[in-house]
């Protein structure tokens, strides 16, 4: 088979899976996404593979990036939960359910913005998922259930492995942590996060929240009060 010159293109990101209907279904979501800031540049598929073709974020993605930027200021890393939770209100806006959100899938543009990508497992149209979060990031009687609170329960999750730098429970096994879950316990929140975003954390948790709407509205209050207007309208 010949090789397709985007393979070749350091600019681009190809993505092919053995599994055709996963790709039809992200190829449909990532079509009805369309051009949006906070979701994953995509080009279509390629001509010659059928290979899902995206912009190449050039920061990688925030699980790896921390890894090796432990020192990312607290004002970058609180910009991106309020973006995290711009992307996932227009996910739900155009009734999809992400039921993949972890640091992994969260990329990072040249200006360490966030773009969130794979959607391949996701929920369309209220029909059921085919992937879930993984035991860290997950509620588990939300699991394979097409209902946004799996995404707003995921964001706290996602949320406070970014500001305290390690995963919910690190160390417990995956068993434990979903016992834990199920039974509505969670890990305390270090003193050093800020009050608002501990709260908008907490409230993810307990499913306090209606609509990613209401979520985001409070990451808009949470993070205007820590970094100011003016950093949120750069955001």
């Amino acid at each position: 088979m010949p090789i397709s010159p985007h393979f070749r293109n350091p600019q681009l990101t190809v993505k092919l899976d053995t599994d055709q209907f996963m790709m039809e279904v992200e190829d449909t979501i990532l079509r009805l996404l369309g051009n949006h800031p906070r979701i994953v540049t995509y080009h279509g598929r390629d001509d010659t593979t059928g290979a899902l073709i995206f912009d190449t974020a050039p920061n990688g993605d925030v699980q790896r990036y921390l890894l090796s930027h432990s020192d990312t200021p607290l004002h970058i890393r609180a910009k991106w939960g309020f973006q995290l939770a711009e992307g996932i209100v227009y996910l739900h806006s155009k009734h999809i359910v992400w039921a993949d959100c972890n640091p992994s899938n969260l990329l990072l543009t040249s200006d360490l913005d966030i773009l969130l990508c794979d959607f391949a497992g996701s929920s369309i149209s209220g029909l059921p998922p085919s992937v879930c979060p993984g035991a860290v990031y997950s509620l588990p009687r939300l699991e394979w259930l097409a209902d946004t609170n799996m995404d707003i329960f995921s964001f706290g999750c996602v949320f406070f492995g970014i500001l305290t730098l390690q995963s919910p429970y690190a160390g417990l096994t995956l068993h434990d942590i979903r016992a834990n879950y199920d039974s509505a316990v969670f890990p305390d929140i270090p003193k050093h996060v800020p009050d608002a975003f501990a709260l908008v954390i907490h409230k993810c948790w307990h499913l306090k929240y209606q609509s990613s709407q209401e979520l985001l509205d409070n990451m808009h209050a949470a993070y205007e009060a820590f970094c100011g207007s003016d950093e949120l309208q750069s955001a």
